[in-house]
């Protein structure tokens, strides 16, 4: 062979050696679990009982479809309301939603609410109650319907304060 034919193929093995090695050609790389837990969330629960009507002669009333009002008569509904709160820093308002009532002639509906032992509890006004920390909070809510007792005849009037909600909103930060 001459020299031209064994360079050629000296200089075609080598390339041949380059190119087959280039697929192996690496750096080398770790990696590893950080193990850090899960991340869960919380809740922000309202639980509203059962409720009675009571008026302050008659005393309880059982079924508050069959109760007709007369002047000087006041109806009062209780109920209690649970709110569970969960997570940190979690804060939050209890509020009442009374704007669909509409007072009928005579006869005037009412809310209020107030909170049982809940030292997490603010007033925050307006029938509002604010908590800062996560809990279980006891509000009692209470709603009045009073009929005039000097009001002129009024009669087959309608008012429905089953119309009233409450809202339980996560304050943002």
């Amino acid at each position: 062979m001459n020299k031209a034919t064994k360079g050629a193929i000296a200089a075609g093995a080598a390339g041949i050696l380059l190119a087959g090695g280039a697929g192996t050609f690496a750096l080398w790389s770790e990696s590893g679990s950080i193990n850090a837990g899960a991340v869960s969330t919380g809740k922000l629960d309202l639980a509203v009982g059962t409720g009675e009507w009571s008026e302050a002669t008659a005393g309880s009333i059982s079924d508050i479809a069959d109760f007709k009002m007369v002047p000087g008569d006041t109806l009062t509904y209780t109920t209690t309301v649970t709110i569970t709160a969960e997570g940190d820093n979690l804060s939050g308002t209890l509020g009442v939603n009374d704007s669909t009532l509409a007072d009928v002639g005579n006869i005037a509906v009412s809310m209020s609410t107030t909170p049982g032992f809940n030292p997490g509890l603010t007033d925050a006004g307006n029938g509002s109650f604010t908590f800062e920390a996560a809990g279980t909070y006891t509000i009692d809510v209470e709603v009045t319907v009073a009929f005039d007792a000097a009001a002129e005849q009024q009669e087959t009037a309608t008012v429905d304060p089953s119309a009233i909600s409450l809202t339980l909103e996560q304050n943002r930060a």
